[in-house]
């Protein structure tokens, strides 16, 4: 992510789910994931990434850089090599520099729709923006954000204090890390690294 190649198009990235949509509707689903998350967070999940992947070796691990500076560095984890994406993985990236939460989302979103070789429903896709939006922190220098594999259930994300989210959506977790891990995917050269593939 972050690749010059796509400077032009962050400029014209907007949020629909708040410009077009009902701004009552969008909060009362933020209030319900806000929800389900809580109830998530206190009935015992993992306090700690490495809680679910106790095995987990480095695969991978690339900087990712925009214009000569080094945005974050990425890890790929996993208790199998090469990577078996019918288990679980995680991914790790430590920032180098502030990042919001709007934009970590919004290039998401616009990878993932750049991914997907069909128009997804804008349903679909605002319910993805608010699930991301509570995945995500704001970053800044050193922080680190952990996104958590779970090809049955979605994902988890984590940074050093412990859980963020635990989003239960598998079509939205495969398409998050397909972001970094597709074929397909800006940076082919930095993907291969990430999988280990090259040195």
């Amino acid at each position: 992510m972050l690749s010059k190649l796509y400077l032009k198009d962050l400029s014209n990235l907007s949020f629909p789910f708040i410009q077009h949509t009902d701004k009552f509707i969008f909060i009362k689903q933020l209030l319900a994931v806000l929800f389900i998350s809580f109830l998530i967070v206190t009935t015992g999940h993992a306090t700690q990434w490495r809680d679910e992947l106790p095995n987990a070796k480095i695969l991978g691990s690339v900087d990712f850089n925009f214009f000569g500076f080094k945005i974050y560095n990425a890890k790929l984890w996993s208790e199998t090599s090469p990577l078996d994406m019918t288990k679980p993985f995680a991914l790790d990236l430590t920032y180098n520099h502030r990042v919001s939460r709007k934009l970590l989302v919004k290039i998401v979103i616009y990878e993932i729709k750049r991914l997907n070789t069909a128009e997804i429903p804008t349903s679909k896709i605002q319910d993805w923006q608010v699930k991301l939006m509570i995945a995500f922190p704001d970053v800044s220098q050193d922080d680190e954000l952990i996104g958590v594999f779970l090809p049955s259930q979605g994902f988890r994300t984590y940074n050093k204090r412990g859980l963020i989210a635990d989003i239960r959506d598998i079509e939205l977790a495969r398409y998050f890390f397909a972001v970094w891990l597709d074929e397909n995917a800006k940076g082919n050269i930095l993907r291969s690294k990430l999988l280990g593939l090259t040195p």
